[in-house]
């Protein structure tokens, strides 16, 4: 059985896709275990606080204090298809998430690749790409990487918390991954709902 806790840092304002996104994955964790043969297990975790470092840290121990598998970042404004999952869970890598648009027009994505170029997503993409970072608006990660971490370095510090995690889980062997297919299951919610279709205001 997979076990994953779904972590939400908040500093208060939850949108409503977030409830929903939420619903759905919960839904979706029995057709699973049909369409792979393994059971699903979720826990949902929340914590709100200004801290955005210090919110992350306080839920992985929690996540990881209960036995979690998994530590699933699904931010408070994101408004996420139950495919998005399946496909991230298919790879079986350490760290795998999603790039989605910055709330903002022109459309310009939040994740880059180790070259500094966009990672952007159309009808053709496909597959894995190896990103800098990634926001942690839906990403998943493997309880071993926070199990061999240095105790004397922080999983989250500093304002850019989601860069610093990534670059220091890269030192330690442990690359972060766009999907490409689960990103196209992914909203972000501002003014404007802002996917990879919705590229006009």
């Amino acid at each position: 059985m997979k076990k994953i806790a779904i972590c939400t840092p908040t500093a208060g304002m939850v949108h409503a896709c977030h409830a929903t996104t939420l619903f759905g994955l919960l839904a979706w964790q029995g057709k699973y275990a049909q369409i792979v043969g393994d059971d699903l297990s979720m826990t949902y975790l929340s914590i709100t606080g200004s801290v955005l470092a210090h919110n992350q840290r306080w839920l992985v121990e929690q996540s990881l204090a209960l036995g979690a598998d998994y530590i699933l970042f699904l931010e408070d404004d994101m408004n996420v298809r139950p495919e998005a999952l399946s496909h991230i869970l298919t790879h079986d890598q350490p760290i795998v998430g999603a790039t989605y648009p910055k709330r903002l027009f022109p459309i310009r994505f939040i994740c880059h690749d180790l070259q500094g170029e966009e990672i952007r997503v159309d009808n053709d993409s496909v597959g894995l790409v190896e990103s800098d970072h990634l926001g942690m608006g839906f990403t998943l990660i493997k309880r071993q990487v926070f199990e061999d971490w240095p105790v004397s370095i922080p999983w989250f510090s500093g304002e850019c918390a989601d860069k610093w995690f990534c670059h220091e889980a890269r030192k330690l062997d442990f690359p972060s991954y766009v999907d490409l297919d689960a990103s196209r299951f992914v909203e972000h919610e501002g003014q404007h709902r802002f996917s990879w279709l919705n590229t006009q205001p």
